[in-house]
Order: structure tokens, then C-alpha cells, then sequence
């Protein structure tokens, strides 16, 4: 007979915990009302900020101060990482803003299994004294990642 009692007093306390938590979820999610009362509406949170991708592209520009008399191209060493490992098969563009007009240029490979590749851009049609701005598109399943860099004309 113990154990008759003792498994009422376990069914009870587990009703007793069913509906403290069905009145929780109720209270919870607004509908448990009393009656005669209306029910809450939730309040607008902070806006959700926006994820940050877990893809980047590094660029780095060879030279960075290209001399007309000496240099006829600028190398875009281009990186492209998943939280920062390398990526492979990334296809990577630049658009050349020189002063005369944009330019683009597209590598002829993607990105290799450490997530490298390189572009060679020419130095002309920019003259000496200006700053030539370079943006950088790297093109991976259908999503495009932008990197901005530049390289002084001496």
C-alpha cells in the first residue's frame, strides 16, 4: 500500500508541474488571459543587426607607388577566406578607376586552395601625380565580396 501512495503524491506533483508549466508558456507567449483583461502585444525589440559574412578578401597591391618609367603593371595580391581559411574557386575582378575612364580586368584562374590569386593591371593610361582607385570583386557561388584599394602614379 506504501507504494500506492507514494506513485498519487508522484502523479500528483507531476499534474502540479504540467500546469505551473502550461501557465508559464501562457503567460509567456500572451495567451493566458484573465478574464475581463486584454492580452499584452509584444513590444518591438532592437532592430536585428545585420550578420556579419563569414567570408573576407584581403588585397594587397604590388606596388603600391607605381613609376611610370619603371613599372608597367600593378600586381593585386587577392586572398579570399571562410572564417579564415582559404577558399578555392573564387573568381576575382577589379575595377580600374583610372582618370581617363573604368576599367575592368578578371583573372583567367580562381582563387587556388589557400584562397590566393593574383591579377596584373596595367599602370597606364593613369599619369604621374594621381592616385588610381581599384575595386575589388571577388565572385564565389553566386555572391560577389568588395574590397576597395588604390596605387599612387610617381
Amino acid at each position: 500500500m506504501g507504494t500506492r501512495a507514494a506513485d498519487d503524491r508522484y502523479q500528483t506533483m507531476r499534474r502540479g508541474q504540467f500546469a505551473l508549466l502550461v501557465a508559464a508558456f501562457g503567460v509567456l507567449s500572451g495567451s493566458a488571459c484573465v478574464p475581463g483583461a486584454a492580452a499584452a502585444l509584444p513590444t518591438p525589440g532592437p532592430e536585428p543587426s545585420p550578420t556579419q559574412s563569414p567570408f573576407d578578401v584581403q588585397v594587397q597591391l604590388k606596388p603600391a607607388e607605381a613609376r611610370l618609367d619603371r613599372d608597367e603593371q600593378v600586381v593585386i595580391q587577392a586572398r579570399f577566406t571562410r572564417q579564415r581559411r582559404g577558399v578555392s574557386g573564387a573568381q576575382l575582378a577589379a575595377v580600374v578607376h583610372y582618370p581617363s575612364g573604368d576599367k575592368t580586368f578578371t583573372s583567367e584562374v580562381t582563387t587556388f586552395p589557400d584562397g590566393r590569386v593574383d591579377l596584373a593591371v596595367p599602370v597606364a593610361p593613369a599619369a604621374r601625380g594621381t592616385s588610381v582607385k581599384v575595386d575589388v570583386l571577388m565572385t564565389y557561388q553566386g555572391q560577389t565580396f568588395k574590397r576597395s584599394a588604390g596605387f599612387a602614379v610617381r
